[in-house]
């Protein structure tokens, strides 16, 4: 097996990104974003489950005093070397957003909502 690689830093994919710091993380996908709540913490196969929010965002303008939904959410999956399969689960009611694919230091593609 591959010794993961320091989760720490920018990941890219297909309609993702995720900066990963010693806090935590931030996700940026085409039509929502997220963030994990505590340090990235891999075990020892590098697998992760960590808790998080999920909030899902609409095309146009964000309305004056208009209230983000913030879903709690879960972000699992693995790192084997610089590649990276992350899963997005809303807890409540249980429901899998997506599987992603991302590489270390890789440019996202992201489609913005309109």
């Amino acid at each position: 097996a591959f010794a993961p690689t320091e989760p720490a830093g920018e990941w890219g994919g297909e309609r993702i990104a995720l900066v990963i710091s010693g806090e935590g993380g931030e996700i940026e996908s085409d039509c929502a974003h997220g963030r994990i709540d505590g340090p990235f913490v891999l075990d020892p196969n590098g697998a992760f489950l960590l808790p998080g929010i999920w909030s899902r965002e609409h095309g146009g303008p964000v309305r004056e005093g208009e209230a983000e939904e913030e879903l709690a959410a879960r972000f699992s999956g693995w790192i084997a070397g610089d590649a990276m399969t992350l899963n997005i689960d809303i807890v409540s009611p249980p429901s899998r957003l997506g599987s992603f694919d991302l590489r270390k230091n890789r440019a996202p593609k992201l489609l913005k909502c309109l």
